[in-house]
């Protein structure tokens, strides 16, 4: 009996974890199954070839591999009726492998949507990625522009405070500075933002969700 091969995708992040001890470095592989149209594939296999490291996607076709050695492994996706697909990553905390993705990612869905390039936004977590995101960019001859940024300083475990979120002037008033703070405090160890006083900007903040305390504003993670 013949299966029908259809088309699909796997889309992978990285990232990376410390160790402690004499463990050796590990990482966490995440991403998605999808048909090539988009839609999600539930319960494929997602292994990583060489060790005993699978998981199966969810409903909405996501999986999340643990404890990855980091280097450069070997993603194999696999379900019945479809072509395995392998995609190769590498687990380090240079941010190359998330620049790949991104690229891979848009350039599918210029090809799958039809988007033109001034529709696609990019954020990235640390300021660590930029350079890798950029080069990987210009590499590939992708016109960008930063139009918007959010500095967070924190303990890494409760105190997290933003000294400063800037956005473009031609970029304001689009709900770009309220996306970051939201994902600023999304990321929060403790799940509690301060925002030091920046006169001028109250407005701002309060439509943001943050409300006033002793010496300037607080979000809370709901």
């Amino acid at each position: 009996m013949t299966i029908g091969r259809r088309a699909w995708w796997v889309s992978v992040l990285v990232a990376l974890v410390a160790a402690g001890g004499a463990r050796a470095q590990t990482g966490t592989v995440t991403g998605r199954v999808t048909e090539k149209g988009g839609a999600p594939i539930a319960g494929a296999e997602v292994r990583v070839d060489s060790t005993r490291i699978h998981a199966s996607t969810d409903g909405d076709g996501r999986y999340t591999l643990a404890d990855v050695p980091a280097g450069r492994v070997i993603v194999r996706a696999l379900m019945l009726g479809y072509k395995a697909l392998t995609h190769e990553v590498t687990v380090e905390a240079s941010g190359t492998a998330t620049a790949d993705f991104v690229l891979e990612e848009i350039k599918a869905r210029q090809t799958r949507n039809n988007r033109g390039l001034n529709e696609f936004a990019v954020l990235y977590r640390t300021n660590a990625q930029s350079r890798a995101l950029e080069d990987a960019l210009r590499r590939e001859a992708i016109p960008y522009r930063l139009v918007g940024s959010v500095r967070v300083l924190s303990d890494g475990y409760f105190f997290s405070t933003v000294p400063e979120v800037m956005v473009d002037p031609e970029f304001r008033k689009h709900g770009i500075g309220r996306e970051l703070l939201r994902r600023a405090l999304e990321a929060s160890p403790g799940g509690v933002l301060f925002l030091g006083a920046q006169p001028g900007n109250e407005r701002f903040f309060e439509l943001s969700g943050f409300r006033r305390g002793p010496t300037g504003y607080v979000g809370r993670r709901s």
